[in-house]
């Protein structure tokens, strides 16, 4: 379903702004390089993310993209959820705090 992966990638904006991250979200067009949703610069760290919703899989170029990033000495990852997203920044970068009252917070404020 389109509309889980928008709230995916909401939540991640929220993640990387709690993490005081840049990042860039490049447009998807049919013209110009491919790349993931999210790049990333957290705590000195660049990280390139693509989000999924529950249960999406990735396309071939989108794991050549990640490798790529990985041989490169950035962190790269893809996930469906920003719990998911802050575990494996948790463990690569270091804690941000809890994010899951955050996010309920303000979505009931939509």
């Amino acid at each position: 379903m389109k509309g889980s992966e928008h709230y995916v990638k909401k939540d991640i904006k929220l993640l990387l702004q709690r993490y005081g991250a840049y990042f860039h979200m490049p447009v998807k067009k049919a013209i110009g390089t491919a790349t993931v949703d999210f790049l990333c610069c957290v705590r000195g760290r660049f990280v390139a993310i693509e989000t999924k919703a529950p249960g999406g899989r990735l396309t071939g170029r989108q794991k050549a993209i990640l490798h790529t990033v990985r041989g490169a000495g950035g962190i790269a990852f893809f996930c469906s959820s920003a719990a998911e997203a802050e575990k494996i920044l948790e463990a690569e970068i270091g804690p941000v705090g809890d994010l899951v009252d955050e996010i309920k917070r303000r979505r009931v404020g939509e």
